[in-house]
């Protein structure tokens, strides 16, 4: 029996109107209009998976649980004993390190909160259920699957060509259009609107349950508006957190681990001293563009002074140093970690220094621009300190 093309775009149908038999007949459950569901199933049924972790990281942020680590990740801040959502008790467990939202969304833990939250979604006729959604996802994707197939077993020689490949374009057409259709239902759609309406996008920023609520429904907008460090830094905006773990590369934005099973680190190997070879020493340098604003710093400056520390003494530079300051004509002081260093002809006496938000800079009367400190250095005495060569305040 010769193979007709009508046979595959009838088959092709028979898979369309599967489909939107799943796809467009009522959901089973009668959604309840009089109770509002909260903040995280509002923004599941808006924006997926990733709005509704991103409403449990904002209310964990609020109870103080959660914060911003490196650049597009998020870190645990302290404990979650108060929390008893399931969804943002899945997110804050999972937190062991800090991770980006698109890590986060796959741990076991939150993919298994979101689908508990989706299944009740489903129950209340606000979504359509996992199971028919998908089975129709799957119908709709075979039927261009049965047409290209038809097309390329008959061949283009029957003599009403024009009209199969008519109907093959039309049958692919009204699957895009099924597939199009979305997984809310309508009862989800008509609540989601309610809330809007009820809920506009405040003008100032807000503070509890209404902040959940308003990223729920209005996304980035409410971000940017009641937590704009959190959600720049996070990585919480638009299509950010692009941390994928960690890269044990030089592109890393964090540090990188190996973690080494019990038996690997228990194995023992031969080594060969012939073939080791030590890993080159990395020596940061500056390039010329750096340097010459960094001098064009120093000649703009009214009363400069390099402050030396111990990086002179560790570069074993104080001779360079001493020259620089000759050729610029600027004061050099040095620090505790800095003894030892040659005094230029400049060189004043050292100036007592005090600690503040973890920088070294001189204090009293000696106020001027300090160079070369490393962070945290220690220093003291000097003209303005006390007896044990401690800093009074000015």
């Amino acid at each position: 029996m010769p193979v007709d093309m009508w046979w595959f775009i009838g088959a092709a149908w028979t898979l369309l109107a599967a489909a939107a038999v799943l796809l467009l007949a009522p959901v089973p459950g009668a959604p309840d209009t009089a109770a509002v569901p909260d903040a995280q199933s509002v923004a599941l049924l808006r924006g997926g998976r990733r709005a509704a972790v991103t409403v449990a990281l904002v209310a964990l942020q609020q109870r103080g649980a959660v914060t911003s680590g490196r650049r597009g990740t998020i870190r645990v801040d302290g404990w979650g004993t108060a929390v008893r959502d399931p969804l943002q008790l899945a997110v804050h467990t999972s937190l062991r390190r800090a991770v980006g939202i698109g890590v986060l969304l796959t741990a076991p833990r939150v993919r298994r909160a979101l689908d508990a939250l989706r299944d009740g979604c489903a129950r209340a006729g606000l979504l359509r259920g996992n199971r028919r959604w998908r089975t129709a996802r799957g119908l709709l994707y075979a039927v261009p699957v049965t047409v290209l197939a038809g097309l390329l077993l008959t061949g283009p020689d029957a003599p009403d060509a024009a009209v199969r490949v008519g109907a093959a374009v039309l049958t692919v057409a009204v699957a895009v259009a099924l597939w199009r259709v979305r997984r809310q239902t309508p009862a989800g759609l008509r609540l989601l609107a309610a809330l809007r309406d009820a809920h506009p996008l405040e003008t100032h920023r807000a503070s509890g349950p209404r902040v959940l609520m308003s990223v729920a429904l209005h996304g980035d907008r409410a971000l940017l508006l009641h937590t704009p460090h959190f959600a720049r830094d996070g990585g919480l905006l638009g299509t950010g957190g692009a941390d994928r773990g960690f890269a044990a590369d030089e592109r890393s934005p964090g540090p990188g681990t190996v973690d080494l099973p019990i038996d690997v680190q228990l194995t023992e190997i031969e080594f060969d001293p012939e073939t080791y070879e030590p890993l080159p020493v990395y020596k940061p340098t500056a390039t010329r563009a750096q340097i010459e604003k960094a001098i064009g710093f120093l000649l703009e400056s009214e009363r400069p002074l390099i402050v030396a520390g111990g990086g002179i003494v560790n570069a074993d530079a104080a001779d360079l140093l001493v020259k620089f300051a000759e050729i610029t004509g600027t004061p050099v002081v040095p620090t505790l970690m800095g003894w030892g260093t040659p005094s230029p002809p400049l060189a004043p006496r050292r100036p007592a220094t005090r600690r503040s938000g973890g920088a070294v800079r001189p204090c009293g009367p000696c106020r001027s621009p300090s160079w070369g400190t490393r962070r945290g250095s220690p220093a003291g005495g000097g003209p303005c300190s006390g007896r044990g060569g401690r800093g009074r305040r000015p």
